[in-house]
């Protein structure tokens, strides 16, 4: 399976904590829901075709590029490639596509700068092992 996502890739935000007088709890920020959302829908032509058994996902993150940066492919600040591959792994676990995030056996990923081959987003590939 391989998905070209188009949109700003987001990472995981933490969850928060907040007290409102006598009552204390969390939430999660919804910073990265228009990146789950593009994700999710995606994938959502892939529901249970990875069901079972262990899988290789490859992810290439592509990130806007500064103009400090126009020389650069790599990106090396933030946002943490490993809060960008939370992200997108949640939105993949939510549209179905496997079972449980736990298949995943195998890991390549990266973070680049935009380039004129490739708009800003991700290009996800996901295989059986």
């Amino acid at each position: 399976m391989t998905l070209i996502i188009h949109g700003k890739p987001a990472s995981q935000p933490r969850v928060r904590a907040y007290r409102r007088g006598a009552h204390a709890g969390v939430y999660t920020p919804s910073t990265a829901d228009a990146w789950k959302g593009q994700v999710m829908l995606a994938a959502s032509l892939y529901r249970g075709q990875f069901a079972t058994g262990a899988l290789r996902l490859e992810v290439e993150f592509y990130l806007p590029r500064p103009q400090a940066h126009k020389h650069d492919d790599y990106v090396a600040v933030k946002p943490d490639l490993d809060n960008l591959l939370k992200s997108t792994m949640d939105a993949l676990s939510n549209a179905g596509v496997w079972h449980d995030d736990a298949q995943v056996a195998a890991v390549v990923m990266s973070k680049r700068y935009e380039s004129a081959n490739q708009a800003i987003g991700a290009v996800i590939r996901l295989e059986a092992l």
